[in-house]
This record gives C-alpha cells, structure tokens and sequence, in this order.
C-alpha cells in the first residue's frame, strides 16, 4: 500500500467505531439491561447481524475489511467487472503473476474480505489480463528481451492487472477519494 494508508485508514476505522458504539447506545433496540441470559444472546445476534448489514451497505467503516471492500466492489464497477466470471486456475492462487510490474510498496495491510469477493477479484484480473499470451510469448522468446521485443513484451505486460492493484486501488478509493487513481508509494 501507498505510505499513509494505514494511518489514514485507522483513522477512518477508529471514527467509525465511535460511531458504532453511538449507533447501537442510541438504538433502543439493542438495549439488554433487565433481560436473561438467552434474552441477550438473542439481541445481541440480531445486533451483530444490522452491524453487518451496515457494514455490507458500505454504511459501517469500522473495520479494514469493510472499508476495502466497499472501494474494491466500487473499482470493479467502474472497470465494469462487477459480475461473474469464470473461475480463475488454481496457478492464480498465490504469486507473482505473468507481466507483473508492481512491487516494492512501503506498507502492507491484511483484511478478511469475503471469499467470494476474493475470488471475483481474482478471476475478474485473471480473465482481464492478457496472461495467455505473455506465457506464449516468453515461450516464444525465453531469452533477454531487446529492442522490438522488448516493446511487445511491455505493451502485453502493461495491460496486467493484478488482485494487488484491485485491492490497493479499492483503499485509494475510500481513503484518498479526491486524488481519483493515482498510484503513489
């Protein structure tokens, strides 16, 4: 991730958080003083599941999960692959993929995104990118690259996207709304 998306982004979740807790202390709903046991764990379970409503809404940024996937289901819109496509191989799992060229990002960040979020992602890059060709090409020419082929080499490789570009520009999305796709580390 670009320097300043974890700060950036625990400032967003720390907000919302406070948020959250002024969401659920004004909500009646949510009160369980004077119930049983099983009356709490029951409010408690229906509390849990608005919060995770909110949070799919993109209405609840209170985690790092709930902000990436509200910017990453928003680039998938705009590059119009929010659908579904077919499953991507299993060789697109983990890795260095094929034409690659990002790398070297001053901070990284984990969140628990839906799986199935995931594999959108995955398989919208894979089927997006031209990896096919890339693996023919350099099957072609396995050796140094110069010159004309080195040119073709880039313009292939130039129209990779990768699951870490979705993901890096889904927090751009959110955390640096004003600074459209701009890519700075």
């Amino acid at each position: 991730m670009r320097l300043g998306t974890e700060a950036r982004l625990s400032a967003l979740t720390n907000a919302e958080r406070a948020r959250r807790w002024l969401l659920v202390a004004d909500d009646p709903r949510w009160d369980d003083s004077g119930l049983s046991g099983a009356e709490r764990g029951r409010v408690k379970l229906r509390r849990v599941a608005w919060l995770a409503e909110l949070r799919e809404r993109g209405e609840l940024l209170d985690t790092a999960a709930a902000v990436l996937a509200l910017g990453v289901r928003a680039e998938l819109a705009e590059r119009g692959w929010d659908h579904q496509w077919p499953a991507a191989p299993e060789t697109a799992v983990s890795g260095r993929w094929p034409g690659a060229r990002s790398s070297g990002w001053p901070e990284r960040i984990g969140a628990n995104l839906p799986a199935s979020l995931v594999e959108q992602v995955r398989a919208a890059c894979w089927h997006s990118s031209p990896i096919a060709e890339l693996r023919a090409f350099r099957d072609a020419f396995p050796g140094l690259l110069t010159g004309r082929r080195l040119r073709e080499y880039n313009e292939l490789s130039a129209r990779v996207v990768t699951p870490g570009d979705i993901w890096r520009a889904g927090y751009q999305r959110v955390l640096w709304p004003d600074q459209g796709d701009a890519e700075t580390r």
